[in-house]
């Protein structure tokens, strides 16, 4: 994600300097958060059996992604990466490339993530690189959703339009 560009907030539209092709949308199925039923989260291009539908919810204000913590255990099993604290994970940094892509469908459309789109980079405090997946394992207290924040964001231009209770969902350029 390392880029400098940074983010916009546009009223009453969108700006298509900042996306590729066609806007997807996809219709709030609960109005109170921007919340969208997801047909499928799949692995490297399979299906994941606890999202079959299941819900998610697309917010700016959280900085991974976060769902159930035992589907992102099961994710993470996939990923190869290891518990760390409070949630999240690691994996090694060398391994990234490898990691398979997830994806989130929403409304009949895939939306990838590959390992680089996912991971973070960081370093400890012994100065190591360390390399963080943006999926948080949470218990979202009763809330039975995904939550789909700035891993997502970053790679898909995002419009919320309030009017026709929908999101619309682009290609970042």
């Amino acid at each position: 994600m390392g880029s400098d560009v940074g983010g916009e907030l546009v009223l009453g539209g969108s700006d298509p300097a900042h996306y590729e092709g066609e806007m997807h949308y996809v219709p709030v199925s609960r109005v109170g958060y921007w919340q969208a039923t997801a047909e499928a989260i799949k692995i490297g291009g399979v299906a994941k059996p606890f999202c079959n539908p299941c819900e998610t919810i697309v917010d700016t204000g959280t900085s991974l992604i976060a769902g159930p913590k035992e589907d992102v255990k099961d994710i993470m099993n996939d990923f190869g990466a290891f518990p760390l604290i409070a949630g999240e994970y690691v994996i090694p940094c060398n391994k990234v490339a490898d990691m398979p892509t997830i994806t989130f469908t929403l409304n009949g459309q895939d939306f990838d993530l590959t390992g680089a789109e996912l991971v973070i980079e960081s370093v400890d405090q012994m100065g190591t690189k360390v390399c963080i997946v943006g999926i948080l394992g949470l218990d979202l207290g009763g809330i039975e959703a995904w939550i789909l924040g700035d891993p997502f964001i970053a790679r898909y231009y995002t419009e919320f339009d309030v009017g026709q209770k929908r999101m619309g969902f682009a290609k970042s350029k």
